[in-house]
């Protein structure tokens, strides 16, 4: 364990409670949308709709780099009313007598194969025609639109809140406080809950999902007839605790990261012959327990990390 790190087992704490967080939020959503009042759309400004188009898809060539192409710089509205080489980039109220629009309509704009989609297209379109509007005034100084406020206060950095847990229904079986909150949602809508599973279909949800492979005959069996108050737990503990987790779970990992044993894009198809060195460190990492922050730490500067040399 390293001073101060957090360990990998926050993601390997029981599946069935990150499933049940998942239906929480897919029930809530969907419930959001259909028993949701009809509520006047807020107007398009540009750092919430607009920016983060441009930034994803215009930036590189109109903002981020030191030579603009053409002049022109998207990252501050002011900058396109000033326009570059050929004049002012939007008419702000006026979507088809702006050069930014004509060029982006005909896909002129941006240059290569990915282009805006549609939606994309029209968020662009409405805005100029609204106006142009910003949220709040813009600063003096371009650098100091680095990172704007909406981008500051995204969800994802800010600190998880404590919801109050419903309360229990008389009735409801309840192994958690998930539970409750699943129950809640569900009498909303009138459904009724699903049976219990019984222990060999729990063994089996549980197997596939931490280890990717069927109970064996003895496990199926042991988990049968433990007579025990809690065999759910042990259980949980000793396929955590199987090597196929880091393999079941390092497979997620090693697709998000691109991994390969070849080069590939060519019938040559050159061999990586290295590459499996990843993959091993990976897999171990995660049944090794590696704190989750220094793991992420090793993916993005494990060259700076390393205390000497090493082998290839």
């Amino acid at each position: 364990m390293y001073p101060g790190s957090k360990p990998l087992n926050i993601l390997r704490h029981r599946k069935h409670t990150c499933l049940a967080w998942s239906l929480v939020c897919v029930i809530c959503f969907h419930l959001s949308i259909l028993g949701g009042e009809a509520s006047h759309e807020p107007a398009l400004t540009f750092e919430r709709d607009v920016r983060p188009i441009f930034k994803a898809m215009c930036f590189h060539c109109h903002g981020e780099d030191d030579h603009r192409e053409g002049g022109l710089d998207l990252r501050l509205v002011r900058l396109m009313k000033g326009g570059g080489d050929e004049g002012p980039a939007i008419v702000p109220g006026s979507a088809d007598t702006s050069l930014l629009w004509q060029r982006i309509s005909e896909d002129e704009m941006p240059e290569g194969e990915t282009k805006l989609t549609p939606a994309e297209k029209s968020v662009i379109h409405d805005w100029i025609n609204a106006g142009a509007i910003t949220a709040r005034p813009e600063p003096d100084n371009v650098e100091d639109a680095r990172f704007t406020e909406e981008e500051i206060n995204h969800w994802s950095f800010k600190k998880l809140a404590h919801q109050p847990v419903p309360e229990r229904v008389e009735g409801f079986a309840s192994d958690s406080p998930i539970d409750s909150f699943i129950h809640e949602k569900l009498t909303d809508y009138q459904l009724t809950p699903a049976q219990m599973a019984d222990r060999a279909t729990l063994i089996r949800r549980l197997s596939f999902d931490l280890r990717g492979l069927p109970p064996s005959e003895e496990d199926l069996r042991a988990f049968t007839e433990d007579t025990r108050q809690d065999p759910w737990s042990p259980l949980v503990d000793q396929m955590l605790a199987s090597p196929h987790f880091g393999e079941r779970w390092g497979g997620h990992w090693l697709d998000l990261a691109g991994f390969a044993e070849s080069d590939g894009g060519s019938l040559n198809d050159p061999e990586r012959p290295y590459a499996w060195r990843y993959r091993d460190y990976v897999v171990e990492s995660l049944n090794a327990n590696l704190p989750i922050d220094r793991f992420f730490q090793e993916q993005l500067a494990g060259d700076e990390m390393i205390q000497g040399s090493v082998d290839p």
